[in-house]
């Protein structure tokens, strides 16, 4: 008899049966993956904020100064998170919250003690860029909710604590870094700028916070610097005083200006060695020039590998000026020469004075940007490390009567200069008084 050598029913229906298990398998696998992912997703973003509120909270637990918004202030805040964040203070355990995790009554339960934040606000006054979650915080307790929720096994969830609580897919890690083990970036928020720093470098010990990018904290000298402590030979500056300095002759372009540009935010504008103003403009930005300011000591802690420049530029004067909350300046276009500077996006020629009343009316008394309000020993501000549009000859500068300008020769002799100074990302610090102090 022949033998049937085609596929049987038998042999069909297990083919089929297998296939059918291995995709159900590989769909589970799949929906395990997603739903690892989006936990985990949640979850991070959550931990950057609570890192950023722990290291706060390290400093202290009164940031009524600080400009935060109240959850209790209507103006502002989106209804529905407010009505989010009202409901889960008010009803804990509706929301799988239970007294003794991670969660005080008695001050958890108050609403007065959060503030809001929505992704802008955590940019601006926490320094948290890329974050698109609205938040409640409660200082006092170091409680993060979130106007988000994730849900699992039918609960939703709106902190970190309880996500690491009720799944085995996320291990809880809200606790608490050494502050003197946590790096300057992580704890430094727009309302530092201005604190002092515990740094000294070739014999100048009054240094402030002045900005931080996320990767790096930067420090500038808290008032002018004295000339003799000044690298005149190397940048061909003149003395003019015992502050000021100008150049008396054009210098040559120094091409290492460009090594750190965009580092101290010199991005919109690329320096032209045809120009007299760029030619003085990148002795100021060659960090080679202001190397002894680079590496200093904070108590006997030696502070190494930093990057200085001779004074700040523009985009990072305005970009630490804003950031603080203070009238908004725009320096986002440039001519041929250099920089605009003005109230509204993309000034234009008109616009690169900013006047007096603008500025007096906003941040004129921080010392930060004006560190004197009147002419000290014949100085009448100091010198940008930045262009100006008004001519090929004319630097940027900040005037003591709130002149933000760009209407002065590199001749002019009544501008001084404040070196800033770009610290290590390695280099952690601690707030202790009224001053940070450093380690590496």
């Amino acid at each position: 008899m022949k033998k049937n050598k085609g596929v049987t029913l038998v042999s069909l229906v297990v083919v089929i049966l297998i296939l059918f298990i291995l995709s159900s398998v590989t769909i589970q696998v799949g929906i395990r993956v997603y739903n690892e992912a989006k936990v985990e997703n949640y979850v991070s973003r959550l931990k950057v904020i609570q890192a950023k509120v722990d290291n706060l909270a390290e400093e202290t637990d009164d940031v009524s100064s600080y400009g935060f918004i109240k959850l209790t202030d209507a103006q502002g805040i989106d209804s529905e998170a407010f009505q989010i964040f009202n409901s889960i203070i008010q009803d804990p355990n509706k929301y799988n919250i239970t007294e003794g995790s991670s969660w005080n009554n008695a001050l958890d339960s108050v609403i007065d003690n959060y503030y809001y934040f929505s992704p802008k606000d955590l940019e601006k006054k926490l320094g948290l860029k890329n974050q698109d979650m609205t938040v409640a915080i409660n200082f006092k307790t170091r409680n993060v909710i979130s106007k988000s929720s994730l849900k699992m096994d039918d609960k939703f969830y709106h902190r970190q604590y309880d996500v690491a609580r009720g799944s085995s897919l996320v291990e809880n890690s809200n606790t608490v870094e050494n502050p003197i083990e946590t790096t300057m970036a992580k704890k430094v928020i727009p309302a530092n700028y201005g604190d002092k720093v515990n740094y000294t470098a070739n014999g100048v010990s009054d240094w402030k916070i002045f900005y931080n990018d996320g990767a790096n904290v930067y420090i500038i000298a808290g008032d002018y610097v004295p000339v003799e402590k000044l690298p005149t030979a190397l940048t061909g500056m003149n003395a003019s005083g015992n502050y000021t300095v100008c150049w008396n002759s054009v210098p040559s372009f120094q091409s290492g200006w460009s090594a750190y540009k965009d580092n101290f935010l010199m991005t919109a504008y690329t320096l032209n060695d045809s120009y007299d103003n760029s030619k003085c403009v990148s002795t100021l930005l060659n960090s080679d020039n202001w190397s002894v300011f680079s590496s200093g000591k904070s108590q006997e802690n030696h502070i190494t590998g930093g990057v200085a420049i001779g004074s700040p530029t523009l985009e990072m004067w305005v970009a630490s000026w804003n950031a603080k909350g203070y009238s908004t300046l725009y320096c986002n276009n440039t001519s041929d020469y250099g920089y605009f500077i003005g109230t509204s996006s993309e000034p234009t020629t008109s616009d690169q004075f900013v006047t007096n009343e603008y500025v007096m009316n906003s941040g004129f008394s921080d010392a930060l940007y004006f560190p004197h309000t009147n002419k000290v020993d014949n100085c009448n501000g100091y010198w940008l490390a930045s262009t100006s549009s008004w001519w090929h000859t004319h630097l940027m500068y900040i005037f003591y009567d709130a002149h933000i300008s760009g209407r002065r020769s590199y001749q002019d002799t009544g501008f001084a200069v404040r070196p800033v100074v770009r610290l290590n990302a390695n280099v952690k610090g601690v707030k202790i008084s009224d001053s940070w102090i450093l380690n590496e």
